[in-house]
């Protein structure tokens, strides 16, 4: 059973921010931790245009904390997909509910999986495909 770790650092990123969870989305390897699928080691996050543009004004991802990274902006941008940030953390049909923060879905995650195709994004999707 994998559990997520960096939750505690998230909320204190959040708080320290003044960001709302409901302004967030956890995406990479903290959906696989939560869906028990493997650990995460850091957790990657999306937040609203509007609330990112306050922490750091890049399109670039960037470092919030120790464990906690921001993604580049609007991270489905170069996929087939072209799914804003804004809308997957504020459309039900992208992401789903864990321990209070929200969770890109997984097919959104193999398909930025599949275009970024790194080595570590192959094995996760093997990972992903044995589990269906």
């Amino acid at each position: 059973m994998c559990k997520i770790n960096h939750l505690n650092e998230l909320s204190e990123v959040i708080t320290t921010h003044d960001i709302n969870r409901e302004d967030i989305c956890i995406v990479g390897s903290g959906v696989l931790a939560a869906l028990q699928l493997r650990p995460n080691v850091d957790l990657d996050i999306m937040i609203l245009h509007k609330k990112r543009d306050l922490i750091n004004k890049t399109e670039k991802n960037f470092s919030i904390s120790s464990n906690i990274e921001c993604v580049s902006k609007d991270w489905m941008r170069m996929t087939n997909k072209k799914i804003s940030d804004d809308e997957i953390i504020q459309n039900p049909a992208y992401h789903f509910y864990m321990e209070g923060y929200k969770f890109c879905n997984l097919r959104l995650l193999k398909i930025r999986k599949k275009f970024s195709n790194r080595e570590k994004d192959k094995k996760d999707i093997k990972i992903i495909n044995d589990r269906s």
